[in-house]
Formats: structure tokens, C-alpha cells, sequence
């Protein structure tokens, strides 16, 4: 987790750290307190980006509200000149994770300034409250030229209010709009999480009644051999309790972190812990027995876990006391 913050300092955790992001969440906010900062820039104002296809994955998620800052004006821009291809290609395979070379120099990286943070737009501050669905497309494809120096700027952006993203055909719509393009679950083989509509590349987070009372914390979106540039995450259906979305900008925790644990991280190249395997049984077993069983079980995990996944995996047998 920390090496891939080191080497893409633009990436943002968020519960998926990728090269950005954007949450439609429903118009009313959660109770959670807010700070307003000055408005974010207009497209009009940033470098052209070159009209280029990137993959990317389609997630939903189910919130009630996101806890971010909150910044004013979203940018009103003009319409394309021409109309950009919005046929659905299909979901694709993600593109292969490329690691970034090691000549990071943390200290300067600490001491850069963080910038704004996942700038949070209205509907009603850049069209009437009851513009239609095709309005709202209209307004995604002019943010198209623009949007993705717009989501390494800020790291995500916060939508609120669309209601074309209420459903999953929208939904999709709404991405194609942006000139994003769906690729797959990299981790559909482990059945993490359940389809929305597979076909068109839409996920629920997890959500499995075994995983109710655990916390699942900052962490990338896929760190192996795949891995999705950029997401959309909206919710469809709030939570009656909880489920808030939760957004951290990876370049704040960069700084935050304490420095010297940051460079052993850094130098030792940790990457990510992939899991827990539930062995605690073996504590009851004789120890001369646990010791002939240690290395066929790990050899048995490793077979099994190499089987659902797509990226390597390395076990490694460590005792928790």
C-alpha cells in the first residue's frame, strides 16, 4: 500500500486508491461535519488533455453520505465541438499494474503542499434542480476534455443531486459521457463482491452479512498484476445505519505518516498483506504435530489462494501472539 503511494503520489486511497475517482451520492449530505474551501479551477483554466481511452472499473457503492470537504463552484463548461463515440465497447480485462521506478525522495515528496481534496458539486449549481437525464449527459461530456486533470488534481470529486446515476443503465451512460471506458472486477474470481449488472462492469462493494461487524479500511483497488486507473462509485440505495463512504487523500497520509517508519517502508518495498488465514487452531496442537503440519498447510493455502486469484501471492508463516 505505501510503496504504490510512494511511486504514483497522485494516486488517491479511498477505500479503491486509484488515479481518481468520482462519487454521485444523493443530494442531502451526511451529518458528518464539513469544511468549505475556495472553488476548485474551471476546465477552461487547466491544460487540454489529450482525448485518449483509459480502463477503468464501474463500482457501486451503497452510502448515505460521504465525510469530505467541501469546496464551492463546480465548473460550468462549454459544450463539445464535436460529439465524442458513446457506444459501449464492453467490459474489458484492466490493464496491467505498472510499478513506477525507485527514485522517490520522500522528504521533498512530505514537504510538497497537499492542494484541495475531492471537491463536492451540486446539480442545482450548474443546472435547473429539474434539468432532465439528457441535460445531465449533455454536462458530462463537456467535463470529458477535462475531467481526468480534473480527478489527478483533486483526487476525487464528489457529485451530488444527478439523477441519471440512480439506476445502472445511467449509471453507465454517465461514464461513457466522461470518456471512461469499464473493465472487470480484478477480483471477481474470489467472489468479493456481487454484480450489479456484470455485463456492463457495474459491482456492489462488498456486502456480505459475514462481514457486517468488520471495518474494511483504507486500502488500494487491486495492488497485483491488475489494476483499474480510474473509478466511479455512486450510491443507488443509502443505508438505513452507516455505510459511509469513505475518501482519504493518499497525499496528506504521505505526510502524516511518521517519517521514519515511512522510509523502512519505503526501503523494504511493503506492498500489501494480502490476508489472514483463520489457523489459530493449531495453537491446541502438539508442538512437535504443529511443526510437521506447518509447511503442508501453507503449501495447501498457497495452492488454493493462487486458484482464485490472478496475481502472485506469497504466504509466508508468521506467528501472532
Amino acid at each position: 500500500l505505501l510503496t504504490r503511494l510512494m511511486v504514483s503520489l497522485r494516486v488517491l486511497v479511498l477505500g479503491y486508491a486509484l488515479h481518481g475517482s468520482v462519487a454521485f451520492l444523493p443530494a442531502t449530505r451526511s451529518p458528518s461535519a464539513v469544511r468549505r474551501h475556495a472553488a476548485p479551477l474551471t476546465p477552461s483554466q487547466l491544460p487540454a488533455q489529450p482525448r485518449r481511452r483509459h480502463l477503468s472499473m464501474v463500482s457501486s457503492l451503497t452510502p448515505p453520505g460521504v465525510s469530505v470537504p467541501v469546496k464551492a463552484a463546480p465548473p460550468t463548461p462549454e459544450p463539445p465541438a464535436t460529439r465524442m463515440d458513446e457506444t459501449f465497447p464492453g467490459v474489458v480485462e484492466c490493464p496491467m499494474t505498472a510499478w513506477g521506478a525507485r527514485d522517490v525522495n520522500l522528504a521533498e515528496e512530505r514537504a510538497k503542499p497537499s492542494g484541495e481534496f475531492a471537491p463536492e458539486w451540486n446539480k442545482a449549481d450548474v443546472m435547473a434542480a429539474d434539468a432532465g437525464e439528457e441535460e445531465e449527459l449533455e454536462y458530462f461530456r463537456c467535463l470529458r476534455p477535462t475531467i481526468k486533470t480534473l480527478m489527478a488534481q483533486y483526487g476525487s470529486i464528489v457529485m451530488r443531486g444527478f439523477d441519471i446515476t440512480k439506476e445502472s443503465d445511467g449509471f453507465l451512460k454517465m461514464y461513457l459521457a466522461l470518456g471512461l471506458e469499464p473493465c472487470d472486477d480484478p477480483l471477481q474470481s474470489v467472489a468479493a463482491r456481487d454484480a450489479v449488472d456484470k455485463e456492463k462492469g457495474v459491482y456492489e462493494a462488498v456486502n456480505k452479512e459475514s462481514r457486517a461487524k468488520y471495518f474494511v479500511g483504507m486500502h488500494n483497488e487491486q495492488v497485483g498484476t491488475r489494476s483499474p486507473r480510474r473509478a466511479a462509485f455512486v450510491c443507488f440505495k443509502p443505508a438505513d445505519d452507516g455505510g459511509e463512504f469513505l475518501l482519504l487523500d493518499g497525499r496528506k497520509m504521505l505526510r502524516d505518516l511518521d517519517a521514519e517508519f515511512l522510509d523502512e517502508m519505503y526501503e523494504k518495498q511493503v506492498r500489501f498483506i494480502a490476508a489472514e488465514l483463520p489457523l489459530g487452531f493449531l495453537e491446541a496442537v502438539h508442538p512437535k504435530v504443529r511443526d510437521m503440519l506447518e509447511k503442508p498447510m501453507l503449501a495447501m493455502a498457497s495452492q488454493a489462494a493462487k486458484k482464485k486469484v490472478d496475481f502472485d501471492i506469497d504466504l509466508q508463516w508468521t506467528k501472532v501472539r
